[in-house]
C-alpha cells in the first residue's frame, strides 16, 4: 500500500512541477516580449525560459521511466 501511495505522490509532484514550469515560463516570455526595451538581458531571460520549458518536457519521460518496468514510448534508435 505504501508503494502505491508513494507512486501517486511522485506523479502528482512531477505533474505540479511540469505544469508550474510551463505556465510560469510562458508568462515570463509574454511579459518580456510585451516590454518596449529589448535589451540583451531580456533576450537572455527569454532564452533561459525556453530552455527551462524544453528541460521540463523531460519530466514526463523521467516519471514514466521510473514508474514502469520498461520503456513505453516505442522503439528508440
Amino acid at each position: 500500500m505504501e508503494n502505491v501511495i508513494l507512486r501517486i505522490l511522485f506523479v502528482l509532484t512531477n505533474a505540479a512541477i511540469f505544469l508550474g514550469t510551463i505556465v510560469l515560463n510562458i508568462l515570463a516570455i509574454i511579459y518580456i516580449r510585451s516590454r518596449r526595451d529589448k535589451t540583451s538581458i531580456a533576450i537572455l531571460v527569454v532564452n533561459l525560459a525556453i530552455a527551462d520549458m524544453i528541460h521540463a518536457m523531460g519530466i514526463i519521460f523521467f516519471s514514466s521511466n521510473l514508474l514502469t518496468p520498461s520503456w513505453i514510448f516505442g522503439e528508440f534508435g
